[in-house]
């Protein structure tokens, strides 16, 4: 935790005057609205208190002693947050203040508070952020424990705004990164400033989780390969906007059936850093209106378009590292060598870019970034989706969709109209329900829904 005493009362007496000047009058999202969320709940319950004092002691008729009753308030909670956090080691702690910033936003939404909460609320998560950290080091990542980078003291602690733009820009996707991931992020001295990155004028990309999970799936069903867990540096030529990407594959956190992708982008005026979660896809699947919400967590549509367009550079750059035949280092190899069927803002997003893939670690003797799959999977599959046809459903048959559904978690029967029986989805050649069970979230999401799509058909055909 900082020791600088001085630095620390200043940025709280900035924090309090703050608070009182920004004229916080809406009250915090009540306990029933916020306790719908597993494993926040009680955060809310945190941020609830606080926020609510601090609400108290900024009443008009405080006057000048108003600023002073809310930075008492703030640093007394703050302190014993940030102390709660080093000596339990829940960094993650850290990252959940982030997303509870993004709940209120959802909130507001729903009409239920003042989305100005979430600034508030954002502010205070910079300053355990900061406070967890130290004059020396910045916390940036949470993955197996603590990561951290060097801080370096650039902060105005009259800007209190400085407190959401963090050093690293890392905020919420900590928890993606790991000691281990510190050398994918840039210094911070490094990083686009977002005046020059809105500059570019970058391109509007719409559907950009559903092109992403389209791009995934074919790799997934065509991976050959792995990338080596020191990264992968691709060089891009012909793009506009982004020079090279260095990437990571990591174990999904919240999908351990595929990756997380943690990638640096190298841009024209600097570079920048995303994350690619590896339940992003699904949720695209689940929400048509995915992308617009995502849209609603970013402060402006530059910076959002920025994210949309590395994002789907980052899917098929995975995506060719992990399918593409192997070939000479310093060869180009087209982007658009999937197959799939994209839109003509897609094709014209990666119509010019081409890639380079060059290792990492460059020794006497070059070493690939990607190394073969031990058992790759089937090359261009044929993938038999599941279909009804007319029948009467004998017992044995009915025995066997209940194994299957136990065993990949798939509903059918309680979809399957009287009359009909199922054809199980299945892979030609065949394969098991525990390899089913292994499919990535979002490839199991959209199975599920093309069951639930042809039991409610009118008719018995294949879809």
């Amino acid at each position: 935790m900082w020791k600088n005493t001085a630095n620390i009362s200043k940025a709280f007496s900035y924090l309090g005057k703050y608070f009182v000047d920004q004229k916080f009058r809406t009250p915090y999202p009540k306990p029933e609205v916020y306790r719908q969320l597993d494993g926040r709940h009680e955060l809310h319950d945190f941020l609830s208190d606080i926020y609510e004092e601090s609400r108290e002691g900024a009443k008009p008729g405080y006057g000048s002693e108003a600023a002073e009753r809310v930075r008492r308030v703030i640093l007394k909670k703050a302190f014993a947050l940030a102390r709660s956090i080093e000596s339990s080691q829940n960094y993650d702690l850290a990252c959940d203040l982030y997303d509870a910033a993004d709940d209120i936003v959802f909130f507001a939404s729903i009409g239920v508070c003042d989305e100005r909460i979430k600034e508030y609320v954002l502010v205070f998560a910079g300053f355990i952020h900061w406070l967890v950290g130290d004059e020396k080091r910045f916390l940036v990542g949470t993955r197996g424990g603590p990561a951290w980078k060097p801080y370096i003291p650039s902060r105005d602690w009259k800007d209190i705004r400085s407190f959401i733009d963090t050093p690293y820009h890392i905020d919420s996707v900590m928890r993606y990164v790991g000691a281990d991931d510190v050398d994918v992020l840039p210094d911070e001295d490094q990083w686009a400033k977002y005046e020059d990155i809105d500059a570019l004028k970058w391109p509007p990309v719409k559907n950009c989780y559903g092109h992403i999970a389209r791009v995934l799936e074919h790799a997934y069903y065509n991976q050959r390969y792995v990338i080596d867990p020191k990264g992968a540096y691709v060089k891009i030529t012909g793009d506009p906007f982004v020079r090279s990407v260095t990437l990571k594959a990591k174990k999904g956190l919240k999908d351990p059936n595929h990756v997380d992708l943690l990638a640096k982008f190298e841009l024209p005026s600097g570079f920048d850093f995303q994350v690619l979660e590896a339940n992003k896809g699904t949720l695209a699947l689940q929400d048509q209106d995915f992308d617009n919400r995502m849209s609603r967590y970013v402060y402006n549509e530059e910076t959002n378009k920025t994210t949309r367009y590395c994002l789907i550079i980052l899917a098929q750059v995975y995506h060719d590292l992990v399918t593409a035949v192997e070939m000479p280092f310093n060869q180009p190899v087209s982007v658009q060598n999937t197959g799939l069927k994209s839109s003509d803002e897609e094709n014209e997003i990666l119509a010019q870019a081409q890639l380079t893939v060059i290792p990492r670690v460059i020794r006497k003797v070059e070493q690939s970034p990607r190394q073969a799959m031990e058992h790759p999977r089937i090359i261009t599959p044929h993938r038999v989706r599941g279909y009804k046809r007319s029948g009467n459903l004998s017992e044995e048959h009915k025995k066997r969709l209940q194994e299957f559904e136990a065993e990949t978690g798939f509903q059918i029967l309680k979809w399957l109209p009287e009359g009909y029986t199922f054809v199980r989805p299945h892979i030609s050649p065949a394969q098991d329900s525990d390899r089913i069970k292994q499919y990535p979230q979002f490839i199991r999401y959209r199975i599920q829904e093309e069951i639930k799509q042809v039991l409610s058909k009118g008719d018995p055909g294949e879809i």
